[in-house]
């Protein structure tokens, strides 16, 4: 299984630190017609990152925030032999969005934004 580290996404605006990287991402995911509602903050077991957890378009979405693109490769590095879980799981840059549901307007959203799966 391969680690896509880059892609061909629309996710394009330079932030300027990890929550300014959520705020683009979640402005983008309102211009595509989805629109997050903030949930809760859950600690993940897998990540070292907590996720902001959203629903939206009754589908939960897990954003994960990490201070650089390294640290996120890393923890995705260390997914990769045995994924956890087995929803969609995307990277850009220095995020990891993980989609809980099947709403297609969702998934094209996020594969608008940032690519196709990585795992």
């Amino acid at each position: 299984m391969a680690v896509v580290l880059a892609g061909c996404a629309r996710f394009q605006e330079t932030p300027t630190k990890k929550t300014d990287t959520v705020e683009v991402f979640l402005k983008q995911m309102r211009a595509e017609g989805v629109e997050p509602y903030y949930e809760t903050t859950a600690q993940s077991r897998q990540l070292s990152e907590p996720a902001l957890v959203y629903r939206t378009a009754g589908d939960l979405v897990h954003v994960h925030a990490y201070q650089s693109e390294a640290a996120a490769v890393l923890d995705l590095e260390r997914l990769a032999p045995n994924p956890p879980f087995t929803a969609p799981l995307y990277r850009r840059d220095n995020l990891i969005v993980i989609h809980f549901g099947e709403n297609p307007k969702v998934s094209a959203a996020l594969e608008d934004l940032l690519g196709g799966q990585v795992l």
